[in-house]
């Protein structure tokens, strides 16, 4: 027969974990050369997206889910971020635990009237894990600070990218017991009862 057609071979079949990054491969190998004849990916990840229920522009007025842009979060044991939409992924596709505060790599909120707010939530494949705080106002101004200092920080850094504010992550105070509306002194930005 001419031209191009199939070529017969005896193969033998091995499976190899990988750490970084993770993976699991099966392969192919020609069994007299060793030759590796074909691969593929055989660990599945998980995806989901992480949502933080926040007020649009004020406390007492309609709310939105906002995605929980570079956010820190402990997932299944391991510490990790999300992606610019909230997105995160895992190995497998049990849904995820995930230890979840109002931290991450542009912004640090801080609680002045107690403990930074944090929470247990689960995250199924494909789905969604949504933190609402809206029945606590002290986590609810948390949360709001998160979203909307990141949301404040990405239309600043898209006017002056070159800007030394944006080197660092950008604190928040909240919940200070005083009054007044909310001012920035130059290294954190600061927020009232």
């Amino acid at each position: 027969m001419g031209g191009g057609g199939v070529e017969q071979r005896v193969a033998m079949r091995a499976v190899v974990e990988a750490r970084d990054p993770v993976g699991r491969y099966e392969l192919y190998l020609d069994a007299q050369s060793g030759e590796l004849l074909a691969w593929r990916q055989v660990l599945r990840f998980a995806i989901g997206d992480l949502l933080y229920d926040a007020p649009e522009r004020w406390p007492g007025g309609q709310r939105a889910q906002y995605p929980a842009v570079l956010a820190h979060v402990v997932l299944d044991g391991a510490a990790q971020t999300s992606d610019l939409d909230g997105s995160l992924s895992w190995p497998g596709s049990a849904p995820a635990s995930l230890v979840v505060t109002a931290r991450g790599d542009e912004l640090t909120v801080t609680n002045v009237a107690g403990p930074d707010a944090t929470t247990l939530l689960s995250l199924p494949d494909g789905g969604v894990a949504l933190w609402d705080a809206a029945s606590d106002e002290l986590v609810d101004a948390q949360l709001s600070a998160f979203v909307h200092g990141g949301r404040a920080l990405a239309y600043a850094r898209a006017l002056g990218p070159g800007l030394s504010l944006f080197d660092q992550p950008l604190v928040a105070n909240v919940n200070l017991d005083l009054e007044c509306n909310a001012y920035y002194d130059g290294s954190s930005i600061n927020f009232y009862l």
